[in-house]
């Protein structure tokens, strides 16, 4: 029995040496590469709010004593390096609002890439479906840096998505890093299939001033729909970031050609101001923002209906504390805030929406 137990062993230690030998290329491919996790998951309370409007907002059509534990986001991903020249990342996003028929969460395609790296000088291209210039390596959302907490301001109101399928040039004027740009054609339809013919077309310029605290950026998209109708936002962001704290601002303004009563042009305007700061460095940090949003600056009773216009203006409050026990663990109380302006005589207007959240962001990396 003995010698059958050692026969035995020999063998399963055998085979582990060969499936090692023969998993060499494997190994070797998977050591130029890197998974991860994400997680975005809280608990949220309703203080205040009803379910009449199904606006936008995250808990637009919750109630009051509405409660519970839910995924924001889960993200897995792969990047991985082929050459100096050569990247790629796959990336899949689940949510509490992607569900299946049968009411369990889904995974959906967030990004598949391909970078291909000085295509020409100081510039590459990413081929594939991944971020856009309304996210941008240097932009709103990392100067944010919250995305567990909220959306940048385009992305949270629906006007423009964080990702796209298409081709975008990331590139720089200079090798200090300083001054560069993002060009980008795309199909316009985030992360869901193209469904027309029409592209959106997108580009944006970037500097950093005064030892590189300073972010000065323009941004502007141009899509064409059907029925002569387009779609344009121009979009602005200042910011200052030291070691200790940012603050900054975005401005951005979208122009729906055709799209209101009698072919006339409907604008969606927004202002979003943002700032955190270090309590205690690498451990403890507070942050606010304040959202301004108008989706009819020029107001017709006509708009209201057909193309989802709201009558209403929203304001958007959100501040907390980010406590770290650890780098790739965040722990965030916060309160989420918000309230309505009607515009229109008739019109119910809904509640404003208090949700006191406790808010984690884990890292498996």
């Amino acid at each position: 029995m003995k010698k059958a137990r050692l026969t035995f062993l020999c063998i399963l230690l055998s085979l582990s040496l060969t499936a090692q030998e023969s998993s060499d290329p494997i190994a070797k491919f998977l050591s130029s590469g890197n998974a991860y996790a994400t997680m975005f998951f809280e608990y949220y309370y309703m203080i205040e709010g009803n379910d009449i409007y199904p606006g936008r907002s995250e808990f637009a059509m919750k109630n009051r004593n509405d409660n519970a534990f839910s995924f924001r986001r889960v993200y897995l991903g792969y990047d991985h390096t082929f050459s100096d020249k050569f990247s790629g990342m796959v990336q899949m996003e689940l949510t509490d609002r992607t569900i299946l028929d049968r009411g369990q969460r889904a995974f959906f395609l967030k990004e598949a890439s391909l970078t291909w790296k000085e295509i020409y000088p100081l510039a590459d291209l990413i081929i594939g479906h991944g971020s856009t210039p309304v996210w941008s390596v240097e932009g709103a959302e990392m100067y944010w840096r919250y995305r567990s907490i909220e959306k940048t301001i385009a992305d949270a109101r629906g006007l423009r998505s964080s990702n796209d399928a298409g081709l975008r040039i990331k590139g720089r004027f200079n090798g200090q890093g300083t001054l560069g740009y993002n060009l980008m054609v795309g199909n316009g339809n985030s992360a869901r299939p193209e469904n027309d013919k029409y592209k959106l077309f997108y580009a944006n310029v970037w500097t950093k001033l005064f030892d590189k605290q300073l972010y000065l950026e323009l941004f502007q998209d141009y899509n064409e729909a059907s029925g002569n109708r387009s779609i344009y936002t121009t979009k602005g962001l200042i910011a200052w970031r030291t070691a200790n704290y940012t603050l900054a601002a975005e401005l951005l303004n979208q122009t729906r050609n055709g799209f209101g009563y009698d072919d006339d042009n409907i604008n969606f305007r927004g202002l979003s101001v943002f700032a955190h700061t270090d309590i205690i460095p690498g451990q403890l940090r507070v942050f606010g923002r304040y959202d301004s949003y108008n989706p009819d600056f020029d107001f017709r009773p006509e708009h209201y209906g057909p193309e989802a216009i709201t009558p209403f203006d929203e304001q958007f409050f959100i501040f907390g504390l980010d406590f770290s026990p650890l780098k790739n663990i965040h722990v965030m109380p916060n309160i989420w805030i918000n309230s309505y302006n009607n515009k229109m005589d008739g019109q119910t207007t809904p509640e404003t929406e208090v949700v006191a959240r406790l808010t984690f962001n884990v890292t498996f990396r």
